[in-house]
């Protein structure tokens, strides 16, 4: 394991404890960051097992658990697992189930199960899909409610997700969100031996903009039926996304279509950022004219992954051809945090000049796309600087509300008015002061309190601020325009 206390700058490296050869690592924080989590696959000789492990100390040490079973650091998941297990925390602030903590696994006969804890990863339940068709490999995301989707690739080519809404205690039928044209993994010219891992990624947006609660997946496919031959085999990303829950799906691809004869791309991993926009990565060839070296691609959507950016080159230098079996990795990962969207992913480049194979983990701050469209928030929010609300009473007896100018996007203000202590109900008072920081208001009777919240060009509005612990305040149900919350402090 590695940690950073930096902000990324530096790393330092510790080892889980008892484990032996442990691979397959997964990573994940408690909804209240007291905690970080860890799972990884250990020892494979007479059965997989996946261990998972808890750290206090912001992953200096892993021996959290402890605490409930001294001399025991960890806790078995399973005996007989197939391959890897992905971790996710509901951390929504309002979700019922905020903190339960989600691995997701597949058995080796290709049953996948879903474990979860509800406190702190000390106790486990675990849920079997043992009536569901059979995959390997799969996710788990959560939206603001806390419902549940699990996804895998199935053995026939389609990719299944079922739905909890009772906090993973119980499923519904499992649906079909999309298909691939091979079953597994596939060979390319960068990837000959192995083959392309088929794994599917899955992130759910929890903002209040235009598409939340949209639940997104994102896999690698082949362009056509599989060859054994790797030049004749064309790597492509698919994102599925659904809008009513997981009924229904649609599939886009995130990047070019027209150069599918001489690109391969392939590893995919997206993330979701809180004004709703969908950040995805992959490994893509298009500098290399044997389709062997790679390169790192970004790519985002505003439109909650209906159209796509243009692809932008994340790396600065090309990693060559890596010799040998699955030396690429079976997966990359990133993550979206406030303005940081970080990547990670395996990289071949020879630091020192020489052309030996010099295979690394990097990792890549990315400036996240798609964020000019929303405005941000007006200052007395938490870290935003500049004087904030103000309300004085005229000689008149109107009210006058005065404030700072927005952070990052945004050229006017829409406001709103509701009762003290009932802080979720907003009512409309004016859906524009006409791009002035200040507005004249007849009261209103009883204990009030007014909002102010800043508008892109009417067409959007950013953040209501945040409550006490940080979430994002809920928009009125009586909103000027959809939300869509643009990055600043």
């Amino acid at each position: 394991m590695h940690y950073s206390h930096d902000g990324g700058s530096t790393w330092t490296q510790v080892d889980l404890p008892i484990g032996s050869e442990q691979w397959g690592a997964t990573v994940e924080w408690s909804s209240d960051g007291q905690f970080a989590y860890t799972a990884a696959v250990d020892g494979c000789g007479e059965g997989c097992r996946i261990f998972f492990y808890r750290s206090d100390d912001d992953g200096v040490t892993w021996t959290g658990l402890e605490t409930e079973t001294p001399g025991d650091p960890r806790r078995l998941i399973e005996y007989g697992t197939s391959g890897d297990g992905y971790l996710h925390v509901d951390q929504y602030a309002t979700s019922p189930h905020r903190g339960n903590i989600y691995l997701m696994y597949s058995h080796w006969q290709g049953v996948m199960h879903l474990a979860r804890s509800k406190d702190f990863g000390d106790k486990w339940l675990d849920k079997s899909f043992s009536s569901a068709p059979l995959g390997s490999r799969g996710d788990v995301t959560t939206d603001r409610t806390g419902n549940v989707y699990c996804v895998w690739p199935g053995t026939d080519a389609q990719v299944y997700v079922p739905k909890s809404t009772n906090g993973g205690a119980s499923f519904g039928e499992a649906v079909v969100a999309g298909s691939r044209n091979v079953i597994g993994g596939f060979l390319i010219p960068a990837e000959p031996i192995d083959g392309v891992p088929y794994y599917i990624f899955a992130d759910t947006d929890t903002s209040n903009g235009p598409y939340a609660d949209s639940v997104y997946l994102v896999w690698p496919d082949s362009t056509g039926p599989e060859s054994p031959v790797p030049a004749e085999n064309h790597g492509r990303i698919q994102v599925a996304y659904s809008r009513d829950g997981g009924t229904t799906w649609s599939v886009t691809t995130p990047h070019e279509t027209s150069d599918y004869l001489t690109v391969d791309r392939w590893q995919p991993f997206i993330a979701v950022g809180a004004n709703g926009v969908v950040h995805v990565i992959f490994y893509d060839t298009r500098r290399s004219g044997d389709r062997m070296s790679v390169d790192l691609f970004y790519s985002y959507s505003t439109d909650g992954a209906e159209s796509w950016s243009v692809p932008q080159r994340v790396t600065s230098e090309m990693s060559p051809y890596i010799d040998g079996r699955g030396k690429f990795g079976a997966y990359s990962g990133l993550d979206i945090v406030m303005d940081d969207l970080v990547a990670i992913f395996t990289d071949n480049r020879n630091e020192e000049g020489g052309t030996g194979d010099s295979v690394d983990v990097y990792v890549a701050g990315i400036t996240p796309g798609g964020t000019s469209t929303g405005a941000g928030r007006i200052p007395g929010s938490q870290g935003v600087a500049g004087s904030p609300l103000t309300l004085a009473r005229l000689e008149t007896g109107e009210l006058r509300l005065d404030w700072s100018p927005v952070c990052g996007a945004g050229n006017d203000y829409a406001v709103y008015q509701g009762t003290i202590g009932l802080f979720d109900e907003k009512s409309l008072v004016q859906c524009s002061t006409g791009d002035a920081t200040t507005t004249t208001l007849a009261p209103s009777a009883g204990s009030i309190f007014y909002l102010v919240v800043p508008t892109s060009d009417g067409s959007a509005e950013g953040s209501y601020g945040r409550t006490s612990d940080g979430s994002e305040r809920s928009p009125s149900q009586a909103a000027c325009s959809p939300q869509i919350i643009g990055t600043c402090p």
